[in-house]
């Protein structure tokens, strides 16, 4: 009888150990973003929110379509990178069943700048409008996370199929008042994929959003709270340190109340879908 060859034993060894190298192989994950270069995003966030108004059903659908760019300005020893985001074109569009279908261009904002500073693992120091005009992006829904995406970044090494959770905070002025977004987000790194040319990271996302606050509506006072849940995927260029895409689901429940002569409670329900990605 013909004794198995040496070699024949060694190869699935070598394979059962490149297998588990490959299982084992662990990630530094951080923002690696080019000074003095401008990375532009195309960005759609459209679903529906139906609210309950005296005992009627009131459904509008909604789309905003955004065309961004981000310039970094400068970075710092410690990796800190100060970006200036502008738009270059956008508009918001409503329909309503009772109503013609309203379009609002974004063409005020364009080229009006949003500052911010935020550290290699893409936590937000701060941000700032370079201009009062910018401050109305907010009047119409829009938020700096409509222009990017910054997914918070573990501190750490990770491996495929390893989470980390990040709890944020952020006050949004917004109608005459402020409303609080308090968001639990775990993140997942699941593994490689290719997207767009670029070879990623694909890191899954799950979490849930509460809102709290008020603001003025037609000269009341409206307090507003909710809860509501996001899930998705990034897709990250971890050689270059930037975000290639972003593809996410919205989910939101939230009540707004008014107090005086007329006492209105009235619950909303919004479900958004949320797309980004990397033009150049």
């Amino acid at each position: 009888m013909r004794k198995p060859s040496g070699k024949l034993i060694l190869l699935p060894l070598i394979a059962l150990l490149m297998s588990f190298n490959l299982q084992a192989q662990s990630y530094k994950l951080k923002y690696n973003l080019e000074k003095g270069k401008t990375y532009r995003y195309s960005s759609e966030l459209s679903g529906d929110f139906t609210q309950q108004i005296m005992g009627q059903e009131l459904k509008i659908e909604n789309s905003t379509k955004i065309t961004s760019r981000f310039l970094v300005d400068s970075i710092d020893k410690d990796g800190n990178m100060v970006l200036v985001a502008s738009i270059d074109s956008g508009e918001v569009i409503s329909k309503m069943p009772t109503k013609d279908t309203s379009v609002v261009s974004l063409d005020k904002f364009v080229n009006k700048k949003v500052r911010t500073c935020l550290n290699p693992y893409g936590k937000i120091l701060s941000k700032s409008p370079s201009d009062t005009t910018s401050e109305g992006f907010e009047s119409l829904g829009i938020t700096q996370n409509n222009l990017l995406q910054f997914v918070r970044l573990p501190e750490k090494e990770v491996k495929a199929g390893e989470s980390w959770t990040i709890t944020t905070d952020d006050t949004l002025e917004m109608m005459g008042g402020k409303v609080l977004n308090s968001v639990n987000m775990t993140y997942k790194l699941a593994g490689k994929a290719v997207f767009q040319g670029h070879n990623c990271l694909k890191l899954d996302f799950t979490g849930d959003v509460k809102n709290s606050g008020k603001a003025q509506v037609m000269g009341m006072e409206v307090y507003i709270e909710g809860n509501g849940k996001t899930s998705g995927s990034t897709y990250f260029d971890n050689e270059k340190g930037i975000v290639v895409a972003v593809d996410g689901l919205i989910n939101n429940d939230m009540t707004m109340a008014t107090k005086g002569e007329q006492n209105m409670i009235i619950p909303i329900n919004q479900s958004m879908k949320m797309k980004q990605i990397l033009i150049n």
